[in-house]
């Protein structure tokens, strides 16, 4: 049998199937993105937002040693981009630790803060939007 080359709308594995010679399609790679979901708190109520419906109750969240653990370890699987969102993350007060240790590290940040939700001084948080 002969092979059946790959085009743009078929996959080398695809293609191998077409042609009768079946491989095992290749390991997924590593995690390229890592959404830090930095706290459930918020002062806006938008009918489309993904937080718990008792979002208000959630006093429990991660403290910043183990946010910064947390970014280490997705970026020792291979993490390059890391969303650091909510809730309101501006309402974190160690925020600007987060973000320059995800600079550290190498990560491409992107920050899902809105300006509405915080009086707090918010350039080190967007001009963490670098990649």
């Amino acid at each position: 049998m002969s092979a059946v080359p790959a085009t743009p709308a078929t996959s080398p594995f695809q293609a191998s199937l077409l042609a009768g010679q079946p491989q095992q399609p290749s390991r997924p790679g590593p995690p390229l993105w890592l959404l830090a979901e930095l706290t459930y708190r918020c002062p806006l109520h938008c009918v489309f937002c993904y937080n718990p419906v008792n979002f208000a109750s959630q006093t429990q969240e991660l403290c910043t040693a183990d946010w910064l653990r947390v970014l280490q370890q997705g970026r020792a699987l291979g993490a390059v981009q890391c969303g650091l969102s909510g809730g309101e993350p501006l309402l974190r007060d160690d925020l600007e630790i987060i973000v320059a240790e995800a600079h550290r590290l190498g990560y491409c940040t992107a920050p899902s803060a809105r300006p509405c939700c915080s009086t707090r001084s918010q350039s080190a948080v967007h001009s963490s939007c670098v990649c």
